[in-house]
Parts: structure tokens; sequence; C-alpha cells
């Protein structure tokens, strides 16, 4: 059985099949914030080329949007897995370099109205990711984020998006440092 999981955009809902492949498991390292991939050599780490990710993660690659402004984002499809759920990526690059890492996840008691999560269910979403992060992280996630010396992990729901917004995002301290921060 073909099962979708539920990616919010700005224009609604995606679906995206989960195939009946073997999935892949999303594990955070709370020492540095690298994303592993289970079946993965590559982490996913702070400045790691966007060619890198494309060439090394082509099984799972999705859509990939350039804003022209050196912000480009590219999706990792299933089949993913963030505590046993059924999950997505979007990673963030900034100048061809990782800087941001998104997830989400699809509960077995999901509902839509009109191709979009309710409020119920994006509530659910980011309970399920706060347990879910807080546990590979090794720390709760207190008013939905968490701070570590690599950068910070967070799973709140996003008012003005009107969804669950989680994941990792990294301190790029050349960039702080160029901007004077």
């Amino acid at each position: 059985m073909l099962r979708l999981i539920s990616h919010p955009t700005a224009r609604g809902s995606l679906q995206i099949p989960m195939s009946a492949k073997p999935s892949h498991a999303i594990r955070i390292d709370p020492a540095n914030g690298d994303v592993h991939v289970d079946g993965f050599a590559l982490p996913l780490s702070p400045r790691l080329a966007r060619e890198d990710v494309e060439s090394r993660f082509a099984a799972l690659a999705g859509k990939s949007w350039d804003h022209g402004n050196g912000y480009a984002w590219l999706s990792l499809n299933g089949p993913l897995t963030l505590g046993q759920m059924p999950a997505w990526m979007s990673l963030c690059f900034f100048n061809g370099q990782l800087e941001m890492v998104t997830l989400g996840v699809s509960l077995p008691d999901d509902e839509e109205e009109d191709r979009w999560p309710t409020e119920p269910t994006i509530l659910r979403h980011v309970a399920f990711l706060q347990r879910a992060l807080a546990k590979q992280l090794g720390k709760p996630l207190e008013h939905g984020q968490a701070e570590f010396p690599w950068g910070a992990a967070w799973a709140r729901f996003d008012l003005k998006g009107f969804m669950a917004t989680s994941g990792v995002s990294y301190r790029m301290r050349a960039r702080d440092d160029e901007d004077g921060r």
C-alpha cells in the first residue's frame, strides 16, 4: 500500500508518496548538529556544499529552488523517518553552503481541510517534533527552541504560515564575523 505524507507549502499541502522501500531514519548529533540519514555515509553538516548534497543524496533529492539572492533550497523526500514517523527535510543553503535543515512529519491521525493541515493536526506535529528533537538532542526545547554551541534546534507553531516549523540552524561564524555580529 502506498502511503502519502503531507508536506505544507506556501500554496497548500504537497502529497509525497512513501514507498515500500526501507526508510532512512533521520538522526541529529547533539555534539555538532550534524544530521545523519541512515544509509548515507555523508552527514548533513554546517557549510556542506550544495553540490555535495545534490550528488550524494541524489536518491532522495526532490524539488530545488534558487531565490537568486544567495539562498537556495533543496527538498529531500522519502522514504525518511523521524521518531519512526514518515518525514521530509528541506535544506537551506546560503552562497552554496548548508545553513539550515527543516523537518516535518506525517502522523497517523492527520486531518486536513482544503488540502491544508487543521490547527489540531499542526499542534500535534509541533508536540511530536519537540519530543523527537529533545530526545535526540538530550535537551528540552524550552518555548520551542534549544540553543547549542553549533546553532539551534526548534519546533513550534508558525502562526503566519499556519504550519508546524522545525529543524536545526547553524551558526555561520565566517558570515557572522563579516556582518559584524
